[in-house]
Formats: C-alpha cells, structure tokens, sequence
C-alpha cells in the first residue's frame, strides 16, 4: 500500500523530488555527485537527503564515515518515485 503522505512531502518540494529521482537508477552517489546532477547547492542536497533518510525512502551505506558518504534508494522510495514523474 502507497504512503500517501510520504508521496505528498517528496511532491511539495522540488529539491527532494530531484533528489529521489536520481536515485532511482538504484547506482549509490555521494552528496557532491548529487548537487552536480541537479545543481542544487550542497547544503540543501544533505538537508534533503536527511529529511527523505527520516522518511525511509533513501538509505545511507556509509554511515561511519564523514566524507564521500554514499547514499541508495529503498524499496519504499522506488515505490512513492513512480507517483513523483520521475520520467
């Protein structure tokens, strides 16, 4: 079942749809690669990136260490991206 409401917070916000969206190809980047492919401004990418982390949509495989982090889709988060016109 869809968590409506989850859809409706990546929605409201253009900086997290951007975000989950490429992240849907499932290839693990860092916040630098994903601010170089949606030209949002790094501190905004690790706000979102933490808020869409929250809401178990995105995972983070590096989480000891500080820099380079990587960052994944979840299975919830493949789901809510085919309701965010993620084409």
């Amino acid at each position: 079942m869809v968590d409506w409401t989850r859809v409706a917070k990546v929605k409201a916000s253009a900086h997290r749809k951007k975000i989950l969206c490429q992240l849907v190809d499932q290839s693990p980047k860092t916040p630098s690669e994903l601010r170089d492919l949606t030209d949002i401004a790094i501190s905004h990418v690790s706000t979102k990136l933490q808020e869409l982390v929250n809401w178990g949509l995105v995972v983070c495989l590096t989480p000891n260490i500080r820099r380079g982090k990587l960052y994944s889709i979840t299975k919830e988060g493949l789901e809510i991206s085919k309701y965010v016109d993620c084409n």
